[in-house]
């Protein structure tokens, strides 16, 4: 199936519950497999690379829940991708870091979520 062909179109929105994108594979597979033990049947989608996300952005509803990772090591990190996706309508962002004391300005549209505390990624999958 190429996403590609439905970018443009508004009535073949994908409806997804959580869309996660972080280059760390392991985490993004990890964060996924713990959702969906709590709940069988949420849909997940995942992206390794922002880039790869932003690609396929527009076959999402603006309010569907996507969890950002601060460090993707490039030339982009989370903050610059929230804006992005803020300033397209999208209202559910939430920035996940294991770092966060290294975050100086964070924008009151996102909402963070540290590495290290796993109770906090619950509210990802409600």
């Amino acid at each position: 199936m190429s996403m590609n062909n439905n970018a443009g179109s508004n009535n073949k929105l994908r409806k997804a519950d959580l869309v996660i994108i972080d280059d760390e594979k392991f985490f993004a597979d990890a964060l996924s497999g713990y959702l969906q033990m709590k709940s069988a049947n949420l849909v997940i989608d995942k992206y390794y690379h922002p880039r790869e996300f932003l690609k396929n952005v527009s076959i999402y509803p603006k309010n569907t829940k996507i969890s950002i990772d601060y460090d993707f090591k490039g030339d982009m990190n989370g903050i610059d991708l929230a804006e992005q996706l803020h300033g397209a309508g999208y209202i559910n962002l939430f920035l996940v870091s294991g770092k966060l004391e290294i975050i100086e300005k964070i924008p009151n549209y996102l909402t963070v979520i540290s590495k290290g505390n796993i109770e906090a990624f619950n509210k990802l999958g409600t």
